[in-house]
């Protein structure tokens, strides 16, 4: 695990990465550095302005090379927002505050959502590499989106592409498994839900998202992991693909003229 920094350690990170000394995003937890500096200023400087004031807490979690290359790349192309109150916007549902949090700010320390990275990475990469327009991609769409982390519209509004982000890189291949298991021959109802949280969990709601949604593609996405799933349905087959279609692929090139929304599902 990587080390932690102390909360009386009173020099930046930038000044320790060029002094050397550890810091937390090494040891394995970062792959490559040349992305990582202006992220770790932009958090610490954020957790030090925060309403503790407390240093940023390393990441006990991995960072990929190609994940922070990806959501510069937001940043540089307005896709992305990183506020100074630790928050960020993206393109699609912009508020003045910032709508999600990059940071949660605890009483004994301030920590970085993982999650998003590579969630963010994604999004990026749906816009600029796959060729959707960002109107048709919605990040964390909500209870209309049964509460995914992407998804990518037609011009009816139905989610062709869906998908789901996870700070643990074993956790894609571990999702794919339990709702080819259990979810596969009908759709699922409250009476499967499990009934506390964790990986049996997310593997319902994730299968309950697939049976309403009723999505061409499923992506799972982790630090240096992206699994791309074409789907059918009755039953509910997950078949592995090499990557996710184009918008010209699919037809998808027009420019909508405003954001879509998702069509109601059952």
């Amino acid at each position: 695990m990587p080390r932690r920094v102390e909360a009386e350690q009173p020099e930046s990170w930038a000044v320790r990465i060029a002094l050397g000394v550890p810091t937390g995003w090494d040891n394995g937890s970062v792959r490559g550095t040349e992305y990582t500096d202006w992220l770790i200023e932009h958090c610490e400087r954020c957790a030090l302005e925060g309403p503790h004031g407390h240093p940023l807490t390393a990441p006990a979690f991995q960072v990929d090379q190609r994940d922070l290359e990806q959501l510069r790349q937001g940043v540089r192309r307005g896709l992305i927002e990183l506020l100074p109150n630790g928050r960020f916007n993206t393109v699609d549902r912009p508020r003045p505050e910032g709508h999600w949090a990059l940071l949660s700010f605890y009483g004994k320390q301030t920590i970085l959502n993982g999650e998003y990275i590579p969630q963010l990475a994604c999004y990026v990469d749906l816009i600029a590499r796959l060729g959707y327009d960002p109107r048709r991609v919605l990040f964390e769409p909500g209870d209309s989106g049964c509460r995914l982390d992407h998804a990518v519209l037609d011009d009816t509004g139905h989610a062709v592409i869906v998908g789901e982000a996870k700070v643990d890189p074993a956790q894609p291949h571990d999702l794919a498994v339990r709702v080819t298991a259990r979810y596969s021959a009908a759709p699922t109802g409250p009476v499967d839900r499990p009934a506390r949280k964790g990986r049996e969990h997310e593997a319902w709601k994730l299968a309950d998202a697939l049976w309403k949604m009723r999505p061409d593609y499923l992506w799972l996405v982790a630090p240096g992991k992206r699994q791309a799933y074409a789907l059918r349905f009755d039953p509910l087959a997950l078949t592995r693909v090499d990557d996710l279609p184009t918008a010209s692929e699919l037809g998808l090139t027009r420019v909508p003229p405003d954001m879509l929304t998702p069509a109601a599902h059952n």
